[in-house]
């Protein structure tokens, strides 16, 4: 992606994603920002326009779903941090079932020795 955009002053080199769309929302009394900045972008470098709007729809979609892998990858996180709360509870909970198994053990034997006496 970086080969396509070099050059492009309007796009990240680290990222490659296009900074116009972060300032779309942003009006100048010329037309919105981003409309600016693609203007001056094409004439800059003499993408097409169309080519320059399907590289925009292009992030715009990676971006979503970049968003929504993201979203996803976090709920992950969060069932599996739940999910090792509870092995945890039922770890500690059959400890302390064993425990209690054997102290039981230990009265039954105690009391099995008193009946044969």
């Amino acid at each position: 992606m970086s080969s396509q955009t070099q050059g492009i002053h309007a796009t990240s080199p680290d990222t490659g994603i296009d900074l116009c769309d972060d300032a779309a929302s942003q009006v100048s009394p010329y037309g919105n920002v981003s409309s600016l900045a693609r203007r001056e972008t094409q004439e800059g470098v003499g993408v097409s326009a169309q080519a320059h709007e399907d590289l925009v729809s292009e992030v715009t979609r990676l971006h979503e779903y970049f968003v929504q892998v993201k979203t996803t990858l976090n709920q992950s996180v969060t069932e599996r941090k739940q999910l090792h709360e509870n092995l945890d509870q039922v770890q500690r909970a059959r400890g302390q079932a064993s425990s209690e198994l054997a102290k039981l053990s230990e009265q039954m034997n105690r009391l099995g020795s008193i009946d044969s006496v």
